[in-house]
């Protein structure tokens, strides 16, 4: 969630951005940058970034196994064996 007090105008981040910036490195959170008093920008730092995008991608890998053992358990899957011989072109003797 977005603490209200990490919230400020473009012109403001813009005016003392080295502190906007120390204080991300500090907590982790991001900010957001408002133009005309509309949030248009989420800013945060290299580090948590980088965390945030590593959750999101294992989160991505469990959906996909969840879903892979769902189709699974419904029998919505087939061996291997099986569907690479229905991919392979049928022989028919001339």
């Amino acid at each position: 969630m977005i603490d209200p007090d990490n919230i400020t105008s473009m012109t403001e981040f813009k005016r003392d951005s080295g502190r906007w910036l120390r204080r991300m490195r500090k907590t982790g959170k991001p900010g957001v940058l408002t133009v005309n008093g509309r949030a248009e920008v989420v800013i945060m730092d290299a580090a948590s970034y980088r965390r945030l995008m590593q959750e999101v991608e294992a989160s991505s890998v469990m959906v996909a196994v969840e879903r892979s053992m769902r189709e699974y358990r419904d029998g919505k899957t087939v061996p291997a064996s099986e569907a690479i011989r229905r991919m392979r072109p049928s022989r028919k003797a001339t």
